[in-house]
């Protein structure tokens, strides 16, 4: 995937640590089969996912979005206000 936007977010409010904005040409559904179809299935549509770094290194996403300022919104809410992002 195609990193559209990087930076990093504050663990524990000192941990400095990497996140991305990446694009993607497929909206992944949850695969449940409890859920309704337009949640469950994947769909062809661009969107943008956040990739955060853990602190013991692991990469780990925050979700589907429609648009970069969406996802910087939604990563500002996940990190509790602390990401930054390059311009």
């Amino acid at each position: 995937m195609l990193t559209v936007r990087s930076g990093y977010w504050f663990y524990d409010g000192t941990v400095r640590l990497p996140v991305r904005i990446v694009q993607s040409p497929i909206r992944y559904g949850s695969g449940d089969h409890e859920d309704e179809a337009d949640v469950r299935d994947d769909r062809v549509e661009e969107c943008v996912y956040l990739v955060f770094t853990t602190s013991d290194g692991k990469e780990v996403g925050g979700g589907a979005s429609r648009s970069v300022e969406e996802a910087i919104n939604v990563a500002m809410d996940l990190t509790n206000g602390t990401a930054v992002f390059e311009k």
